[in-house]
């Protein structure tokens, strides 16, 4: 053990520095032995007699070697059930995680991988190199459909809790790093043109719908809901360079048209998703609000999609590329669609529930309308077809939800479709309901989406589900 010492030897000088101190204080000039400083007077206070004579002694001694060692830190297991002891460095073995039942399964992923998808060039094309030799227009794997478990929170589980982790996405395209430029030509912005990060990057739900007036009304709504400041009378149009979308900025809200069917939707995306990514959006949500025939349902009820079911009712969507049928999965976030449903359950009016939506081609013969200007099936095809899709758990049909549903999934983005039925197509193909009820209708999925973002934003109470 040392001291720390309160002064040094010179050749000259004293053994301190601090007047009154030094046994060589008599040999100062006159001139420096001048003054209150010098000595320990009588007058003085217990604290000024302390401080001239150096200060509490052994204040800053230390030890010169620790005699304690530093405990050994064994890791929380995160992702397992063992309690055995990690090993000196730290880590537990996969004997010991499977000798106490560890979990094997893989978590959802937060989102740096893409687990709808084979190990391919990524774009979901399989390339391993082999040839079968057989030319049937199919890619031979089922390229996108999921052969992994993915964890998902639990009816129990407390569904805000998927949102305290930072959630980002891909966009699966690295030709796009070494563009330099990208322009979004149906929305009338680019990289170079426009600061996107500045425009959008506080963006946090996005909803996008077929009819651009329909959104513009969200839009005004959205801004009402959200109590922000100035006049939600015009909205800007930040599209209004081009005719082909609209798209409103309401906060942290987005609100866009997405035209009708699966093609002007599929465009759409693809430019919304490169937009977020350019804008390096986090934490994003998705939804579609639309209108939609019922299935067994009454007109007026609102159906949050648990998956987008094809035209056999499978839950896939079909992209051809390079002439190849490159399948997709369409399953929707489970925790979104049961937060929507509580969400449904606080608000008066609302009739919701969560079912499978059918997504077709078109709006007549895809649909087995008996009204259209082609019909080659009977009301009894039409009936039985009808049937078959409400035993696959279909309650609503429409003509967007898979492409939707496949093109979030692959790129890592929660997403919920949200749409109203207008009638129950067992009853009829025609809609015949008053304009003003038509209208009320359609403003539900609206009411139900903006309830949900400001439970997200703390603007109201949380209520468990």
């Amino acid at each position: 053990m040392r001291g720390l010492k309160t002064g040094y030897q010179s050749n000259n000088g004293p053994t301190s520095q601090i007047p009154g101190l030094s046994t060589e204080a008599d040999s100062l000039p006159e001139e420096k032995a001048r003054g209150r400083r010098v000595g320990v007077m009588e007058s003085d206070s217990d604290y000024v007699k302390l401080a001239k004579q150096g200060g509490q002694k052994g204040l800053l001694w230390h030890e010169e070697t620790l005699a304690s060692k530093p405990s050994q830190y064994t890791p929380s297991n995160w992702f397992g059930d063992s309690e055995e002891p990690a090993d000196d460095n730290g880590n537990i073995s996969n004997e010991d995680l499977k000798k106490n039942g560890a979990s094997s399964r893989l978590m959802a992923a937060p989102f740096g991988t893409d687990g709808n998808m084979e190990k391919g060039d990524g774009n979901g094309v399989k390339d391993d190199g082999k040839d079968d030799g057989k030319d049937d227009g199919k890619d031979d794997v089922n390229n996108e459909l999921d052969d992994e478990e993915v964890v998902s929170p639990t009816d129990d589980e407390d569904m805000s809790s998927s949102f305290k982790k930072i959630e980002t996405f891909h966009v699966n395209n690295p030709n796009l790093d070494g563009m330099e430029e990208d322009i979004l030509y149906h929305f009338s912005l680019g990289t170079k043109t426009h600061n996107l990060p500045e425009m959008f990057g506080d963006i946090k739900f996005v909803c996008v719908g077929g009819s651009a007036k329909r959104m513009k009304a969200f839009a005004q709504f959205i801004h009402t809901e959200l109590n922000l400041p100035g006049s939600n009378d015009e909205p800007k149009d930040i599209c209004e360079a081009t005719d082909r979308y609209c798209m409103y900025k309401v906060g942290p809200v987005l609100s866009m048209s997405h035209g009708m069917g699966v093609p002007s939707i599929s465009i759409m995306l693809h430019e919304l998703i490169k937009l977020l990514h350019h804008a390096h959006c986090r934490d994003v949500v998705l939804f579609r609000l639309g209108t939609s025939g019922g299935v067994g349902l009454a007109p007026g009820t609102v159906v949050v999609s648990e998956k987008a079911l094809d035209y056999n009712f499978l839950p896939q969507f079909e992209q051809v590329v390079l002439g190849k049928v490159i399948m997709r999965s369409t399953e929707l976030d489970a925790g979104v669609s049961r937060e929507l449903l509580q969400c449904s359950k606080e608000l008066p009016n609302l009739p919701a529930v969560i079912g499978n939506t059918m997504c077709t081609n078109d709006f007549y013969e895809g649909q087995g309308r008996l009204d259209g200007a082609l019909c080659s099936f009977s009301h009894a095809e039409k009936l039985e077809y009808l049937q078959r899709a409400y035993e696959a758990g279909v309650r609503n049909i429409e003509m967007e939800s898979t492409v939707f549903a496949a093109m979030c999934r692959v790129c890592g983005l929660k997403a919920a479709v949200v749409c109203v039925t207008l009638l129950n197509r067992f009853d009829g193909d025609q809609i015949t309901s008053p304009e003003d009820v038509l209208v009320e209708y359609q403003q539900r999925p609206q009411v139900l989406v903006a309830h949900y973002i400001k439970k997200r934003l703390a603007l109201i109470a949380l209520t468990p589900p």
